[in-house]
């Protein structure tokens, strides 16, 4: 049995139903498309205007030249500076080096004077007294004086004298110091 051939009316209706759905599908891609290509047109617009915005932040070649004579300037008064500083603390320290070594000097001639002093108290044996002031009574008694070691010394030093009867008073001479 041969089957029948379908109804032409039929047929019609099932093309209407497939191009109807074919409609539809190629509707939904269209819009779809369409929005990915808004997006895309505004993704476009959006970069453009981020690039040019960024060319007018961007650091130009006169920026560049301005900021590094900016820093050099800096660097090289910073450097005079540095250098003053170093001069002034280099004369300072001469100065006291100076000072010093004056100091030195002059301790070591204290130090030879008093050796020599020294040597000269030991040697002699005798301390020098300054002069002692005696008195008397009358015509009959005389009396003792004595006498302090020499004036801006640490060494003492004593000395006696008698006076004489006649006048009543009498020089004192001479004396001993302690260290010799």
């Amino acid at each position: 049995m041969e089957a029948s051939p379908p109804d032409p009316q039929t047929r019609l209706e099932g093309l209407r139903a497939w191009v109807v759905q074919l409609d539809r599908n190629l509707g939904i891609r269209t819009y779809i498309l369409g929005a990915i290509g808004l997006l895309a047109l505004a993704a476009g617009v959006v970069a453009v205007v981020l690039v040019l915005q960024l060319k007018q932040d961007a650091a130009t070649k006169g920026d560049v030249d301005a900021l590094s004579t900016q820093l050099s300037t800096v660097q090289d008064a910073a450097t005079q500076a540095a250098e003053d500083k170093v001069k002034s603390l280099d004369d300072r320290i001469s100065e006291l080096e100076t000072k010093v070594d004056g100091l030195s000097g002059d301790q070591s001639s204290l130090e030879r004077e008093l050796q020599t002093l020294k040597q000269e108290v030991s040697t002699s044996g005798s301390g020098l007294g300054r002069k002692g002031g005696g008195t008397g009574f009358g015509d009959t008694f005389g009396d003792t004086g004595s006498g302090t070691g020499i004036p801006g010394t640490t060494v003492p030093g004593t000395g006696t004298g008698t006076g004489s009867s006649g006048g009543g008073g009498g020089n004192g001479s001479g004396g001993t110091s302690p260290g010799g």
